[in-house]
């Protein structure tokens, strides 16, 4: 079908505008813009704790005693989830990214179709059960398979994938565009513009607040008058068809007397804000050498590393740098350092600051499709192999990990910088809390149990979506690291605590403690009351 990009704008023109950034829910201390570059500025040098989730504690309760005496089993939670090792990759043809991005469309799809089949098997609807009633008119009697473009004057429910059109006076897609997708396997991947005036006349309605960004799954409710357009009433989010899936059995590690310590860094480590290259030093290792004090002074029993630890961005700043004619530390000329020397001189310093001490902390690395000069800048990223004395085990980009037991999503792709950068949303200033905006976002990637949902991808990013299975979370994680050049956050999201520690050069890290549970009885799932988390000062 061709789309009138025309008439879709009219449709849509100035009914949206990007929702207002607001600061922080759950654990707020202090009171900062998501998207601020400086969200430092009004933090006392005497404050180490910025913000905390749970119970506040003092310093010196988060100092581990007796890291030699527990140890924390670190695995893949899925060998079939992660990267085990770096593979090929090339330009493809338009109809094998389409296939792929449609194989996803319909998984998830068959997926709510086998969630009604069970519920209606097992007698589990009820005239008043709204959502199988639903998927009853979405998948009963051959309905599904209804064409986006037949004409109908009688509401009724579509599934599909929200996308932004193509506005040929720009030459991009347009946001004021909105578009949704139909699926393959069904209905022949159709695209039909939505008509959002009659919905976002109830904007006001807390029923009808609505947040949306391409690649989003939704079901819609609405009338096709024409045949071109659906006018839609109503939006249903995943959420409400899938629960969250943590794994049945309580994690061995809170059937322990310890608690376990987790403390998250996200790179770049050397800041590249300095424009002055004189004074540029890309070897400087002041926040290596930092986190290296913390882990030797609390002792934690996990340090995890996102990458990177040098920004694609700071490309500019290395070749200034590199025509500087002073000598490095080790006696040599800025020209004679390569990617990989920079990369493994930082890893070096964190390795002999530790090596020798009374520390068994565990370092895992998480590497980044943005880490300068890599041949990896590739999106999964497969891990890298580190080799120093003191041992750093690297999974890879994004991976979920089984910590004791414990599900641990991680991801060093700033998914919530480019899902921030292209989401719409109907809620007006005055109804957005604080921090609801990120939480929302976060949110998003539980409901559809994906690391990156927005299609298509950010325009910094390399996706190869012949790997996009990877990016899948067949489990819910009971704790998530989502780190981001936004605000950091610590927040209770679906029952998963998701955390965003920051920036090293902003000064920031976060660290997470998780108690033992009395009794195996009390775990259903979710973790959230065991944990207690910081985000605080890297250096004083």
């Amino acid at each position: 079908m061709e789309i009138e990009d025309d008439e879709a704008t009219e449709f849509n023109q100035s009914l949206f505008k990007s929702s207002s950034i607001k600061p922080i829910e759950d654990a707020l201390l202090l009171d900062f813009d998501d998207s601020d570059d400086d969200y430092m500025f009004n933090i006392t040098k005497a404050t180490k704790v910025i913000l905390y989730y749970g119970n506040s504690q003092s310093d010196s309760e988060w100092m581990n005693q007796n890291v030699n005496n527990t140890h924390v089993n670190v695995r893949p939670y899925s060998s079939g989830q992660i990267l085990k090792e770096s593979y090929k990759y090339m330009p493809r043809k338009i109809f094998e990214t389409t296939d792929s991005l449609n194989d996803y469309l319909n998984d998830v799809i068959d997926e709510i179709n086998s969630i009604y089949k069970q519920r209606t098997e097992a007698n589990h609807v009820t005239e008043n059960d709204t959502v199988m009633n639903i998927l009853h008119d979405l998948f009963d009697d051959e309905a599904f398979i209804k064409q986006l473009t037949l004409k109908t004057s009688v509401e009724t429910y579509y599934l599909g994938r929200i996308r932004y059109g193509y506005d040929s006076k720009s030459g991009s897609n347009n946001r004021n565009i909105i578009q949704l997708e139909s699926n393959t396997r069904y209905s022949n991947g159709e695209v039909v513009p939505l008509d959002l005036s009659l919905y976002n006349k109830n904007k006001n309605d807390d029923e009808h607040h609505m947040s949306l960004f391409p690649g989003q799954i939704v079901i819609v409710k609405g009338d096709n008058p024409n045949g071109k357009f659906i006018r839609v009433t109503e939006f249903m989010e995943l959420d409400r068809i899938f629960s969250p899936k943590f794994i049945p059995k309580c994690p061995s590690i809170l059937s322990g007397y310890e608690s376990i310590n987790i403390v998250c860094a996200r790179g770049p480590f050397v800041s590249y804000k300095n424009k002055n290259s004189t004074e540029i030093n890309m070897t400087d290792t002041t926040y290596m050498k930092a986190l290296a004090n913390y882990v030797k002074q609390y002792n934690p029993h996990i340090l995890l590393i996102f990458g990177p630890i040098y920004d694609e961005a700071q490309s500019e700043q290395l070749m200034q740098w590199s025509l500087q004619e002073n000598k490095t530390v080790d006696d040599t000329f800025p020209c004679q350092w390569t990617t990989d020397r920079l990369f493994n001189f930082q890893m070096g310093t964190l390795s002999k600051e530790l090596e020798g001490r009374t520390v068994n902390t565990q370092i895992i690395f998480i590497p980044s499709a943005n880490e300068l000069g890599s041949e990896l800048n590739i999106f999964p990223t497969a891990p890298v192999e580190i080799k120093q004395n003191y041992p750093i085990q690297s999974y890879s980009n994004p991976a979920i990990l089984d910590m004791g037991g414990i599900i641990v999503g991680t991801i060093a792709t700033d998914i919530l910088l480019h899902m921030s950068r292209y989401e719409i949303s109907n809620i007006s200033n005055e109804n957005v809390g604080k921090g609801d905006r990120l939480k929302r976002l976060c949110s998003h990637m539980l409901k559809h149990k994906c690391f990156y949902p927005l299609l298509p991808i950010d325009v910094n990013l390399n996706l190869e979506l012949s790997q996009f299975d990877h990016l899948n979370m067949p489990i819910t994680p009971h704790l998530m690291f989502t780190p981001s050049v936004l605000r950091p956050f610590i927040y209770n999201v679906n029952d998963t605590i998701v955390v965003n520690p920051g920036l090293v050069t902003k000064n920031t890290i976060a660290r997470i403690k998780i108690e033992p549970m009395k009794s195996r009885s009390e775990y259903t799932g979710s973790i959230v009351s065991c944990i207690n988390g910081e985000i605080i000062k890297l250096l004083s």
